[in-house]
């Protein structure tokens, strides 16, 4: 299973403003968008795919801690999709894929994992190419 987090901005970073407004509206202050001090925000999500499919696309809220990643993408996520088939999971090299208590879960659920993966080679993961 090749599995993969990707972070998107919810607002453009360009320091452009953003006007909506109707013809005849041309200077309307009411018109302009509300800048933000530190942009939009983002948003982060994980997916995996295999052979046969792909997992659902997780939501991810703040900051990927070890135990997050085990609470809520491992336990609910990969071990029902590779339970009982004969697959090797593949994730990066985030801190929280290589915490220690993230192989100890691995390794005590029967995840074969592809260790040890290059650092700073996303083009070796098709997932990234999606």
């Amino acid at each position: 299973m090749f599995s993969d987090e990707s972070r998107f901005l919810l607002e453009r970073q360009d320091g452009r403003k953003r006007v909506f407004r109707r013809v005849n509206e041309r200077f309307v202050p009411q018109c302009l968008s509300q800048a933000r001090a530190f942009g939009g925000g983002s948003m982060m999500v994980w997916g995996g795919i295999t052979a046969a499919g792909k997992t659902s696309l997780v939501t991810v809220h703040g900051n990927l801690t070890a135990r997050r990643y085990i609470d809520e993408i491992l336990r609910p996520h990969v071990v029902p999709a590779i339970h009982n088939q004969v697959l090797t999971f593949l994730q990066d090299n985030a801190p929280a894929h290589r915490a220690r208590i993230t192989n100890q879960f691995l390794c005590e659920n029967n995840i074969p994992v592809l260790h040890p993966w290059p650092p700073y080679s996303p083009d070796l993961n098709p997932i990234e190419h999606l």
